[in-house]
């Protein structure tokens, strides 16, 4: 096909880094949608950081954007599944594929049932494919599952994680609670859709392992520090005693006996403190993939995202979880030779 176009819906720090490497990677970014009012009117180059005009300017009308817009696929960094669900509607009404960032949409089947079904059968009928991508992809899923295929047998799968919100977005950093006091933290934590990712991650996991999961256990911890930290997205200093994130352990059940699990600590980073990414697997034999580096957080999202584009539009139409894709994969040429004909 020809150069791939792209719709890009919000515009944020993740949005950000995306839209540079869609640049890179020989994508033409033909619409770009975000509802902040200081970024209406604006040249796209000019909220991503890039020296060349795009001469795209960035609308707050996303209807009004889809009715003439010709492209191929959506690419949204908005905010998790039930927000997100109307955005991804109205593309996919207008002829989208659509990939995004949100962390639930990893797997938001048992979640989000009838929102998932909905927008599945949906998909379906207009031909086109609805999925996320980003950390949760090549790390997130399919590194456990590629490293499960060492193994005879397993009783458990373990993600180890602690990850820097000065890295996310605003809206992330609320979701962990940042600059929160302990008695706002404990009197919301315990509802049904309080924001845990690795849930979505290991349920996907468990799919790719064939296996079903039979239930779901939290424990949420409010995370602390004795000094003052700045966080950047929320532009404000958080001190000591206040909240600056949250950690989440999450066990799922499966019936094929094993046990995927996270320790998941994401908060604003104290000087000198550093990220950890490691899996673990207890079975025959033993495995433990240390993956952690100092850019993977915002820099891997957006490759991972990015060179998923191309499985995306040749994939079957519908929602689809990301243990239903191969293995992802470094693109060296432009996006659209990727794009089956």
């Amino acid at each position: 096909m020809s150069k791939l176009r792209a719709v890009v819906i919000g515009i944020g720090s993740v949005g950000s880094s995306l839209h540079k490497i869609m640049l890179e990677k020989g994508v033409e970014i033909v619409a770009a949608v975000d509802l902040d009012p200081s970024k209406k009117g604006k040249d796209l180059a000019d909220v991503i950081g890039i020296e060349e005009k795009t001469n795209i300017l960035i609308s707050d009308n996303l209807e009004e954007t889809l009715k003439v817009v010709d492209a191929e696929i959506a690419v949204v960094s908005v905010a998790t599944f039930e927000i997100s669900h109307p955005i991804y509607k109205k593309c996919v009404e207008a002829g989208l594929n659509v990939i995004n960032t949100d962390d639930q949409c990893t797997f938001p089947f048992n979640l989000y049932p009838e929102l998932s079904d909905e927008l599945d059968a949906l998909a379906r009928k207009y031909g086109v494919t609805v999925t996320a991508s980003g950390n949760q992809d090549a790390l997130g899923v399919h590194l456990p599952v590629l490293i499960s295929g060492c193994c005879s047998e397993i009783s458990t799968i373990t993600a180890l994680v602690r990850t820097d919100l000065n890295n996310a977005g605003a809206q992330t950093c609320r979701d962990f609670h940042a600059g929160s006091t302990l008695g706002s933290f404990h009197s919301s934590i315990g509802e049904k859709y309080e924001f845990r990712p690795f849930r979505h991650y290991a349920e996907s996991i468990a799919s790719a392992l064939g296996m079903t999961t039979i239930d779901v256990d939290f424990t949420d911890e409010p995370l602390t520090d004795t000094v003052p930290v700045f966080c950047k997205p929320l532009d404000m200093t958080i001190e000591p005693g206040l909240v600056t994130g949250k950690n989440t352990i999450t066990e799922v059940f499966t019936d094929g006996g094993i046990i995927i699990r996270a320790e998941y600590a994401v908060k604003v980073f104290a000087e000198g403190e550093l990220p950890k990414r490691v899996w673990k697997i207890e079975g025959n034999p033993d495995m433990n993939v240390d993956y952690t580096a100092l850019g993977v957080p915002p820099i891997s999202r957006a490759t991972q995202l990015v060179n998923r584009i191309p499985d995306v539009i040749n994939m079957t139409p519908g929602l689809i979880s990301i243990d239903q894709y191969s293995p992802l994969r470094y693109r060296a040429r432009p996006l659209h030779e990727y794009i089956a004909q």
